[in-house]
Parts: C-alpha cells; structure tokens; sequence
C-alpha cells in the first residue's frame, strides 16, 4: 500500500504526485503478476494518473515537479500503468479507481514505483491517496 507523502497544492498535467516507493516481494526463483491495482482517492479528484514502475532505484524527481526521469532512469522502467479518469466511482465524497485488464508479470524482488498526474489535481491532505496493489505467484 502506497501512503505516500504529497503536498496539498496543485498538480499540473505530467507532475509526479509524491515521491518514489518500493515494493518488497518475498525473494524466492518465481515470479508475480499484478493482478489488481485499486486506488482510492479521498479528495475525489478523479483526475487520470499513471504508476510507472522501474526494476531498480532511480533518481528521484520531486513531488510536484515534472516528470521527467535520467535517461539511466527511464532504461529501467518495466511497466506503466494507466489510471484513467473513467476508471474511478464515486461514493459520497471518495472516489475509487479500479483499472481494467491488468496483467503484467514482474520479476521477483523489490520493485520500484512513482505516481504520476495526467491532467491537474489538488489533493485536500497528504493523506488523501492510498494505493493497493494485489500480486499472484507464477
């Protein structure tokens, strides 16, 4: 689960929205598959995002900022998840967004995350997005 720490100002198109997480999955010779990915968003925001995924560290790019990873960076990148904004249902003043078709099969190991805005958003807390992640062994 994604807590990450983001401020309550706005966010422009291609922003990163907090800052980079890791994801531990146990070590072992199999693999996983991100079978689900639900977002909820307290602030109802509904805006489009991305989750873009790396296999390794990579330099940080500040909340709020562009971004727009080294070019190191981005040679790691193993997946992009879009979170359209027809993706969320809102019930009373929460939205959650639920992406169809998810199916990327990941390496076992850490793995390395950034959120990413597709259109603008002011969160009302630093706490107004969590992000949940379900993952089946392969």
């Amino acid at each position: 689960v994604y807590f990450g720490y983001y401020t309550s100002t706005a966010y422009g198109t291609g922003d990163a929205v907090g800052f980079p997480f890791t994801l531990i999955t146990a070590p072992g010779k199999y693999s996983f598959i991100l079978q689900s990915l639900v977002l909820i968003d307290s602030s109802s925001q509904k805006v489009a995002l991305e989750l873009v995924l790396f296999d390794t560290t990579f330099v940080e790019v500040p909340d709020n900022l562009a971004f727009a990873p080294a070019a190191a960076s981005g040679m790691r990148i193993v997946g992009v998840i879009p979170i359209a904004a027809a993706d969320y249902y809102t019930y009373g003043t929460t939205s959650v967004a639920v992406p169809a078709s998810l199916s990327f099969l990941l390496k076992r190991g850490p793995l390395y995350g950034q959120l990413v805005t597709r259109g603008s958003a002011t969160y009302l807390s630093s706490s107004a997005l969590r992000l949940k992640l379900i993952f089946l062994e392969n």
